[in-house]
């Protein structure tokens, strides 16, 4: 986004600090230090940090003293590799400009510039010191390739014996380096083959479809793309990539949902119907858990009871659902394990959403009973599933009576604008109707609760004339302490009207493509 920042910025005044601990601080600070450990190895990273925390106990530091601990750990220009990543806003994009298999090697020329998740032309030039980790067909592991102009070619040797005519490439193995890739077409073509026949790691194949469908959204590749790119992946039973994939499929749901016509979003539900009952009945991951099971095995049940809750609930699956919600709310203390905690809240949303006036009191008189927030919480974030607009209204009016507490109210809010395209725009009307009565109840607050506030209002819009009418409210309605998060939301409701004008303009719009994209699967 223009309107992010980078990981390093000063601080001018106190509210400052709380706009810009966000998750560029911890998620981004985290991958890059990732990368760092990966540039120049375990022992001279835990040899590095070791002096680092031995010279400076006690005290204070600024960033560069870490870097010259490792500088002098590893013998690396550790700063010099670094700074393009903390004190400069945004990350890389490479791009394959020319990919050919020549003999024993393969080559490559990459060009590097900042990537705008709304496809504009960035503003400025920037280059990055992006540590390249190739891998090939059969090799892995290679030496990290430094990447410090905007522009290189290499060669990457191959493994003899190595098919020619099968032989694929990845840029970022691991993905190590914060960064997006756009491949030429005959290379995409290479790694779905290698997705579809299980050579590529979890990690390798989730950064796969969340950057064609990022780059999609750029602009860089069509949204048809995307979803051809996605059949590779019917049948999955990894956790990790079911993660990203699970990005993918709910953030499209959301896009079409907010502006596509309703034959096209239809048609994609169908496909996500589809896609998502292949991978519940690949994993199979039953209603509870096995004596043998591993953490992410427990995670995958819950992702997967999500998007099937959202996607394909229906029938057997249905059934079950109904089932242990009933006993779930006759008594949510004795009978929670009907519906633990991995799973609750979509098994309650799934149920509410197919139900009506009587699954709704059911669950609200259970809410009554519930005495630890967790609890509270998984109800609060289900019941404006349900499909009366009514009722939807009566949960926006419980969420500021003052009877639920002040870090829980917004929960109430999400479940209705995340239900449907009308949830939506009844929670854009009501804040905008209540907003001082809102404002009143979270100024003395943290600016946090306000943006999430402001988060559920308009998180999946997806129109200029939208974004216009918000942007003209908040002229009005001023919010310091949540500019940045005004920008933001702005920011993407833009980028997100302009992928949603070009995916008008795809393969999406014929039926067609619909019917041979099931065909595929």
């Amino acid at each position: 986004l223009e309107t992010s920042h980078p990981i390093q910025v000063p601080i001018s005044r106190a509210e400052d600090v709380e706009e810009v601990f966000d998750a560029i601080s911890y998620c981004k600070g985290a991958s890059v230090i990732r990368m760092a450990h990966a540039v120049i190895g375990h022992d001279a990273f835990q040899k590095g940090l070791v002096a680092y925390m031995k010279k400076h106990q006690y005290g204070n530091t600024e960033t560069f003293h870490l870097w010259d601990a490792w500088s002098e750990s590893s013998g690396r220009p550790v700063k010099d590799i670094m700074s393009s990543w903390t004190e400069q806003m945004g990350f890389p994009l490479i791009e394959v400009k020319a990919f050919n298999v020549e003999g024993s090697v393969v080559k490559l020329s990459l060009e590097q510039s900042w990537f705008l998740s709304s496809g504009k032309a960035p503003p400025d030039e920037r280059t990055w010191s992006v540590p390249l980790f190739i891998r090939t067909t059969t090799r892995t592991g290679y030496t990290p390739i430094m990447m410090t102009a905007k522009t290189m070619d290499l060669e990457v040797p191959l493994v003899s014996g190595d098919n020619a005519a099968d032989v694929f490439v990845m840029i970022n193995e691991g993905v190590v380096t914060p960064m997006r890739v756009l491949y030429t077409p005959e290379m995409r073509t290479r790694l779905s083959a290698a997705v579809k026949a299980g050579k590529l790691a979890s990690a390798d194949k989730s950064s796969l479809v969340v950057d064609i469908y990022n780059l999609a959204k750029a602009g860089k590749v069509g949204l048809d793309e995307v979803l051809r790119f996605l059949i590779g992946y019917a049948g999955e039973t990894d956790y990790v990539v079911w993660d990203a994939l699970s990005t993918v499929i709910l953030g499209l749901n959301k896009l079409l949902m907010g502006g596509a016509p309703a034959d096209m979003f239809s048609r994609f539900a169908a496909f996500a119907e589809s896609f998502v009952s292949m991978g519940w009945k690949a994993v199979d991951p039953g209603w509870t858990s096995k004596p043998a099971e591993g953490h992410t095995d427990g995670l995958l049940r819950g992702l997967l009871m999500a998007l099937v809750s959202r996607f394909a609930a229906s029938g057997a699956w249905l059934e079950e659902a109904r089932l242990r919600f009933g006993k779930y709310v006759e008594d949510p203390e004795a009978n929670a394990m009907e519906l633990p905690d991995e799973y609750r809240s979509s098994v309650l949303q799934a149920v509410l959403a197919q139900g009506g006036a009587v699954e709704h009191r059911q669950l609200m008189d259970a809410y009554k009973k519930l005495e630890k927030s967790i609890d509270q919480k998984q109800v609060q974030q289900s019941v404006g599933w349900t499909p009366a607009l009514a009722t939807k209204s009566e949960m926006l009016r419980w969420a500021i009576s003052g009877e639920v507490k002040i870090q829980d109210f917004f929960y109430l809010m999400m479940s209705v604008s995340n239900s449907s395209r009308e949830g939506l725009d009844m929670m854009w009307k009501f804040f905008t109707s209540e907003f001082d009565a809102i404002y009143g109840m979270v100024k003395s607050a943290s600016p946090s609760i306000m943006d999430a506030v402001i988060g559920a209002s308009t998180a999946g819009f997806c129109s200029e004339e939208k974004a216009t009418e918000i942007e003209a409210f908040f002229e009005k309605h001023p919010l310091p302490s949540n500019k940045r998060t005004i920008s933001q939301k702005l920011e993407e409701i833009r980028t997100n009207a302009q992928f949603l004008t070009r995916a008008l303009q795809t393969d999406l719009a014929q039926e067609q493509f619909w019917k041979d994209l099931h065909a595929i699967a």
